[in-house]
């Protein structure tokens, strides 16, 4: 979509409207350190007043794999023999992934002790696939920036996005109208919710000729969705979006509890059925959905850590587990795409089409593509960005920077981080509207797939595998990272061109 021939009045009034529509819907962050009984204390949500102009081709590619995706990576958390080499190693220097393999280690041990009907065998996953559209010798691709497997965010918001630029459209503020076209019409909060509903609906069943002596749910209550969020959280109508679907369209119920106070669970060493006593009484938790939890600073002691291998060992279902949680490791990604890894889950045109999207990594060890890649990231950094096993932005070191943070770390170290080359994105302009007023730039934007998949742990059967619609991110040239909670990049939408 052309920006170039609007005045700073149509500028305005463009800002205005979106402002205004962002209010009432819902695009906003709360300040989540307030005291109780305070008023809420909200922010818009950085946004652009145009759709992202993103080639058509490269819009498809990515949409057209991503249930594959689904399938790979629920594979891989399946496999602790491939978690094990290539993880395992990494625990050493790095304290949260040691503890999270120390978790999934004990749930092993935990699964081959209790009766198997009492085993929680399937898995939930909610996941995205990042990408840059990369254009190389005149070819248009999708590169994958990362896959995220826990506490996948802006797919509620994402949907009042694409709505919001749709109602600019129509109004007349735009002097082109967007045409509508199938697909960038966002699913993503229905996508989401009904992937949630697919797991909870298989809960429902198998928990059912599982009779619970000691702990029961207040008469009449049926098992519950349970998000588990941050004690401060800002992100409360993207989280909460999914909440109303869930309720309003599914009839399924959901509560929220901050990490730090999981102390309010409790799991029936006789049905194996993870209970949430409330208030209000005591809720059977078919779901535990993780909104939080991928920083080592969400566990300020053992207890955290205590109750989340007691939520991991329970009937529930989780999303995700700590195998699958772990299979989303940066570390992972750099496996599949530097060697013949990806043959092992995937073959066939699934293979080639994942194969497709990777952008060229490598180890930074002992191996000869290690050596490799830390030849490339003490010589020519400048290509480079490195990245340790962490999710939620700001934390990825770039270019210049990369070989004074290399040469500060012990050489045993340096295996716990990846370096990924640049991808050369395609570069547009835009307008960044944060608070009152717009402001032009050069950007670039980062495409987000969401999918879903609900799978047998044991036997790799899938029950359910879906698209469940998109996100786009978009922020400055100048701008490393890419998160919209973290400040650097704002939510927009997708104008397919061809």
């Amino acid at each position: 979509m052309k920006i170039d021939n609007y005045n700073t009045q149509e500028i305005e009034e463009l800002s205005l409207a979106a402002r205004d529509y962002a209010t009432a819907h819902g695009l906003l962050f709360v300040d989540g350190a307030q005291e109780k009984g305070d008023t809420n204390q909200a922010t818009q949500v950085p946004l652009t007043l145009f759709p992202s102009s993103i080639p058509r081709e490269a819009f498809i590619q990515v949409v057209s794999v991503q249930k594959a995706y689904n399938k790979l990576y629920a594979k891989i958390a399946n496999d602790l023999e491939f978690l094990k080499t290539h993880l395992e190693p990494i625990t050493k220097y790095d304290k949260f992934m040691e503890k999270l393999w120390d978790l999934h280690t004990k749930h092993s041990d935990f699964n081959e002790k209790i009766k198997p009907e009492l085993r929680q065998r399937l898995a939930l996953g909610i996941f995205r696939s990042d990408y840059l559209v990369n254009k190389d010798d005149q070819e248009v691709t999708s590169k994958q920036v990362e896959f995220n497997t826990i506490s996948v965010s802006f797919g509620g918001l994402s949907k009042m996005m694409a709505n919001l630029h749709f109602y600019c459209s129509s109004s007349g503020l735009y002097k082109k109208p967007m045409e509508l076209d199938y697909l960038t019409v966002n699913t993503s909060i229905t996508g989401i919710c009904s992937g949630i509903s697919s797991a909870y609906n298989a809960y429902c069943e198998q928990a059912k000729g599982i009779p619970s002596k000691n702990l029961h749910a207040a008469e009449g209550s049926e098992p519950i969705v349970l998000f588990v969020v941050k004690d401060s959280e800002r992100n409360i109508c993207d989280q909460r979006l999914l909440e109303y679907e869930l309720v309003g369209r599914f009839r399924i119920k959901s509560r929220r509890v901050a990490i730090r106070q999981l102390n309010q669970l409790v799991r029936d060493n006789e049905s194996n059925k993870l209970y949430y006593n409330h208030p209000n009484g005591t809720f059977e938790v078919a779901i535990v959905y993780y909104r939080s939890g991928y920083a080592l600073d969400d566990y300020p002691s053992n207890n955290e850590w205590d109750i989340r291998l007691e939520i991991e060992n329970s009937l529930a279902i989780k999303c995700p587990t700590i195998a699958t949680h772990l299979a989303g490791s940066k570390k992972i990604q750099q496996v599949l795409a530097e060697s013949n890894a990806l043959e092992r889950f995937v073959q066939g045109e699934e293979q080639k089409a994942i194969e497709l999207t990777f952008a060229d990594m490598y180890p930074l060890n002992d191996t000869a593509r290690g050596q490799e890649g830390i030849k490339l990231a003490l010589e020519n950094s400048e290509d480079f960005v490195m990245k340790p096993q962490r999710e939620g932005g700001g934390n990825n070191t770039y270019g210049k920077d990369i070989p004074d943070l290399l040469n500060s770390l012990p050489k045993e170290e340096w295996d716990s981080y990846i370096l990924m080359r640049y991808i050369k994105s395609l570069p547009s302009q835009n307008y960044i509207l944060k608070g009152r007023v717009a402001e032009k730039y050069d950007v670039v934007d980062e495409i987000g797939i969401l999918g879903t998949i609900v799978w047998n742990t044991e036997t790799a059967e899938e029950l359910n595998n879906g698209n469940a619609g998109y996100i786009c991110r978009t922020k400055p040239v100048s701008s490393h990272e890419g998160g919209v909670a973290t400040g650097y990049a704002s939510l927009s939408s997708i104008d397919l061109i061809d």
